[in-house]
């Protein structure tokens, strides 16, 4: 049997995965070490044009979203000051290039380092 510590933390954890799967901005999750996504929400969803199951497991570099060059800058800010914000990218969706800015943390789940990564659009699209 549960007991309301438990139950609260499942409430919770419920309620975070929801608005994390709903929000209207872009948010994903990625591995550290290589970028692989992990979890994208909804909007990240639609904002990428493709299905989840061709997101999932697979490099944000595999899939466009940045190259090499950028990821590694992207990694080294996060390194010197723990996160990275208004990191300006341009990014290839639905055949047009969209500028975007990415922020991200860094997070620990169990013994991996995880990115939470937020896309903020600032050209049209």
């Amino acid at each position: 049997m549960k007991n309301s510590k438990q139950i609260k933390k499942a409430t919770l954890e419920s309620i975070v995965y929801e608005s994390f799967m709903k929000s209207p901005i872009p948010i994903a999750i990625t591995r550290a070490d290589d970028g692989t996504y992990v979890e994208v929400n909804e909007a990240g969803i639609r904002y990428m044009g493709m299905k989840r199951e061709d997101i999932i497991g697979r490099k944000s570099t595999e899939l466009g979203m940045m190259t090499k060059e950028q990821r590694q800058l992207f990694i080294d800010e996060i390194k010197k000051e723990g996160f990275a914000r208004n990191i300006p990218l341009e990014v290839k969706i639905d055949d047009q290039v969209v500028q975007v800015l990415l922020a991200a943390y860094l997070f620990r789940r169990g013994n991996e380092d995880l990115l939470l990564c937020v896309l903020y659009s600032i050209g049209s699209y």
